[in-house]
């Protein structure tokens, strides 16, 4: 990957995303944002919210960048993720696509 820096957006969004702050987290977003993660699409601030509880919130998730890049008109991030769950720790790679200024999708691929 070639390095680059973290969007604004993006960085919001790992920051919610480690404090556990689904409120940050929504601010980082489009109003039409979809969050694609292993295979379930989640739409709307009710969907993202819980399913930000679920994956993150509940297992006590831990967050560490290790790599950024920009990969054609996505940021991509490698991530390593930790917490109570099978196979931590593993490393995520986080495909952001960003329109205005928030992000509008992001694809979370292991």
């Amino acid at each position: 990957m070639s390095v680059t820096t973290l969007p604004a957006p993006v960085a919001a969004y790992l920051e919610a995303k480690q404090a556990h702050d689904s409120d940050a987290l929504l601010a980082a977003l489009t109003e039409d944002a979809v969050i694609t993660d292993e295979g379930n699409e989640y739409r709307g601030s009710d969907a993202i919210r819980a399913w930000n509880e679920k994956a993150s919130k509940a297992v006590g998730a831990t967050y560490a960048v290790e790599d950024v890049a920009a990969v054609a008109d996505r940021t991509v991030v490698a991530v390593e993720v930790a917490g109570d769950f099978p196979g931590s720790p593993v490393t995520l790679y986080f495909h952001f696509a960003l329109r205005d200024d928030r992000i509008a999708s992001l694809t979370i691929l292991g």
